[in-house]
């Protein structure tokens, strides 16, 4: 055995050689990433540029915004040229650097590409026919951790692996805190008729989903995916208050194109961000053909888009944190004012309903409360109803 103390001083040596090191990141940054499926219909583009270690990500948040976008059938056709626009399918901030390509429907005999005119350069994805997708059905169960679990099934045409990638689109309804006879709008007390418009009790919400959900059958003894769970939500959210909606949008995708998301999924869990350092490893099939010494990222894969809608009801919400709201509320009861004190600023309004919910006589007593608590639109909701919503209140 060598002597011990030999190795020590062998340590401390090597440590006295040891210098910072500076990644550099020139090779990666400031690259043109490109987002997206070529479907049916209309297909959303997003095009944006990666950072470097040193970078601030929200630099180039707001996407890339002077490109013209479109898509080429192996045939010579194109689609019309899109130009950017907000993303439609998220009600959270997108930034720009989204392109909406009206496709049409895809030959599935034919093979598709992507075409990018940005700064004088022109930049193409490969041709690909589009990978077809079988039907998909979505669920929800509640598991052992007491959350609720947005879960897809599926099967493959043949024995050949699926390769999936999934998102969707939610809304959900939402109330206020507490129910109120009357309120206040534009300084005048209102009253607040349920089946109006005008009302602050019913409000809805929405949003889409924000990160990359993969899955194969690569591993599995057949071609089948049972309920695999994509993603969770606790019990608490105000998701499940009322009603919840979800539209869920499948793709199956080629290995390539499932390699390339699955690395790109792995780099952005280690970053925290989609908007951050990529690999320069993570290519894809885009091309700038223009100019081979550009390098770009991303890969545009060609699919056919199945999709299923599920409502949940209120039978696995856990009303704790309502409660909490609505005790912080009820609070300021031991506030009563005459209806004809003018309100105070930022506040709304409770009665005591002693006329059948008709508007309030003049010498009812007025409880006025945080506008959060009677308005449902102060907590994050709207009043757009979605399409086809089956309540028929407004």
């Amino acid at each position: 055995m060598k002597n011990p103390v030999y190795l020590i001083l062998l340590l401390f040596a090597l440590a006295g050689c040891i210098e910072p090191y500076h990644a550099k990141t020139d090779s990666i940054d400031n690259i043109l990433v490109v987002e997206g499926i070529i479907t049916s219909g209309t297909t959303l583009i997003t095009l944006s540029k990666s950072v470097g270690l040193e970078d601030n990500i929200y630099d180039n948040i707001f996407g890339v915004n002077n490109a013209a976008v479109y898509v080429e059938c192996e045939d010579g056709t194109k689609s019309p040229i899109a130009y950017p626009s907000w993303n439609p399918y998220a009600s959270y901030f997108s930034g720009w650097g989204n392109y909406l390509v009206e496709t049409g429907e895809l030959d599935t005999e034919k093979k598709y590409r992507l075409v990018i005119e940005l700064d004088g350069e022109e930049y193409q994805s490969g041709y690909l026919a589009p990978a077809i997708s079988p039907p998909v059905e979505v669920s929800f169960k509640l598991d052992q951790n007491d959350l609720i679990n947005v879960c897809v099934s599926t099967t493959g045409f043949d024995q050949q692996p699926g390769y999936y990638l999934w998102s969707y689109k939610e809304d959900w309804e939402i109330t206020a805190i507490m129910y109120n006879d009357t309120v206040m709008i534009d300084g005048k007390l209102a009253f607040n008729d349920l089946y109006s418009a005008d009302n602050r009790y019913y409000c809805w919400r929405k949003d889409s989903s924000r990160v990359l959900l993969l899955g194969t059958t690569e591993r599995l003894i057949e071609n089948t995916i049972r309920e695999k769970a994509i993603w969770y939500f606790s019990r608490a959210d105000n998701r499940f208050s009322v009603l919840y909606r979800i539209n869920l949008f499948q793709n199956t995708i080629h290995k390539e194109g499932y390699d390339y998301f699955y690395n790109l999924q792995k780099n952005i869990e280690q970053t925290g961000s989609i908007f951050g350092t990529i690999p320069s490893e993570i290519m894809g099939n885009i091309k700038c053909v223009s100019n081979p010494e550009i390098p770009v990222i991303g890969y545009v894969d060609v699919s056919t888009t199945t999709s299923d809608e599920q409502y949940l009801d209120s039978k696995y919400y856990d009303p704790r944190d309502r409660n909490g709201q609505y005790r912080q509320c009820e609070a300021f009861f031991d506030t009563i004012v005459p209806p004809r004190e003018p309100p105070k600023p930022g506040s709304g309004s409770l009665r005591f309903s002693q006329n059948g919910g008709m508007p309030p006589m003049p010498d009812e007593l007025v409880i006025y409360v945080p506008e959060y608590c009677v308005d449902c639109t102060k907590n994050g909701g709207s009043k757009r109803k979605p399409e086809n919503w089956p309540n028929n209140h407004q």
